[in-house]
């Protein structure tokens, strides 16, 4: 069974085309961000994340949950089960252990289940099962945080991998993911940060909005290209552009895409490409962003869908793509700000990969 590493922090896609491969770097594809689009308001219905045992006891498991009526603490439940296969259903029958989420009536936000105590077998696959068991669920329930497919060569999750699947009452369907954390025994954290919530930046009066990011040291990148979620307000008279900055020095800008290119609907991710690539170097900062040309106005001007809050914490912010240094940057009226909470969807297109020292090799 595959084992992630340090490098897919990177959340890494390769797009094959017809000259070369192209490989994604950045925080993949989603469409609509809410906590309440895959509610638990019936007993029969269920959530399962994928754990890979590792040979260690699982510590503590978290995922973004809202409520809607009264519903205890105690009638959230996680439960660890086992796959009815060697990469099969969830076991749901066969309960390994149930946690709750304690006394009181929870608050939207993240939750975390902690106490498991069992060791789980390295390379066996479980489950943590999220059930309701309120006795009135379709009024009393909790809904989980996720996020909804986008259209991002086919990459549907936020963080990429595999994610949630959804038991409806009579049978298990792949279901958008949200994120999930855990810790092992030793301390090891896995998952991805934890989607809370989908929100709109909208470009004008010279805003100027993306992520900053680190790239790791020993490896040097050649971007000619970049792409979000964007759509178009009103009636814009600017153009849609994108630009990336060596710290706050600018080194590039993008094509211009003029305002009928651009759709009114929350559609696909936009490309944006640069005339000449440009070479991003390993250990340096790194400042992508979006603008419209045009000073414009609320009312008329391009909005980035594609931006996302996420757990607080340092634990989850580490999981974050570009090893934990990817956060929402903008430009407004006249400073950089950065927002470590907010990320900006996006993917940086690559053309190679330059070993600035070692072990990296060129994507041909």
């Amino acid at each position: 069974m595959l084992r992630l590493t340090a490098l897919s922090m990177f959340a890494v896609a390769v797009v094959f085309g017809q000259q070369a491969a192209t490989t994604q770097l950045g925080w993949g594809g989603t469409g609509v961000g809410s906590c309440n689009s895959l509610a638990f308001d019936a007993a029969d219905k269920y959530a399962a994340y994928p754990i890979p045992g590792r040979g260690k006891v699982l510590i503590t498991f978290s995922v973004g949950l809202s409520f809607v009526g009264t519903i205890a603490g105690t009638e959230v439940v996680a439960d660890l089960v086992a796959s009815t296969s060697t990469y099969g259903e969830p076991d749901v029958a066969t309960v390994i252990e149930s946690k709750n989420l304690g006394p009181g009536v929870p608050s939207d936000g993240v939750k975390t289940w902690s106490g498991f105590t069992s060791t789980l077998t390295d390379e066996a696959l479980y489950y943590v099962v999220l059930k309701n068991t309120n006795s009135t669920p379709a009024s009393n329930l909790f809904a989980k945080c996720q996020a909804s497919p986008g259209s991002w060569q086919g990459d549907g999750h936020l963080g990429g991998g595999v994610g949630w699947s959804y038991y409806d009452g009579s049978s298990w369907s792949p279901s958008e993911d949200g994120g999930a954390l855990w810790t092992w025994s030793d301390g090891e954290t896995q998952g991805t940060a934890i989607v809370l919530g989908r929100y709109q930046t909208k470009l004008h009066t010279s805003a100027e909005v993306g992520n900053l990011f680190t790239l790791p040291p020993g490896v040097n990148v050649v971007v000619n290209g970049v792409s979000t979620k964007i759509q178009k307000v009103g009636t814009p008279t600017g153009t849609l552009q994108a630009k990336v900055y060596d710290g706050t020095t600018l080194v590039m800008s993008s094509n211009r895409v003029p305002p009928e290119g651009v759709s009114t609907t929350d559609s696909s991710p936009i490309q944006l490409v640069f005339a000449s690539p440009v070479t991003l170097q390993g250990g340096k900062s790194y400042r992508v962003v979006w603008l419209n040309t045009a000073a414009d106005s609320a009312s008329n001007c391009y909005q980035i869908n594609g931006e996302f809050g996420s757990l607080d914490g340092t634990t989850a912010l580490a999981l974050r793509p570009f090893f934990g240094t990817l956060k929402k940057t903008a430009w407004a009226p006249s400073a950089w700000t950065e927002t470590s909470t907010r990320v900006v969807s996006m993917y940086l297109f690559v053309q190679q990969f330059l070993p600035a020292s070692a072990g990296f090799v060129m994507v041909q």
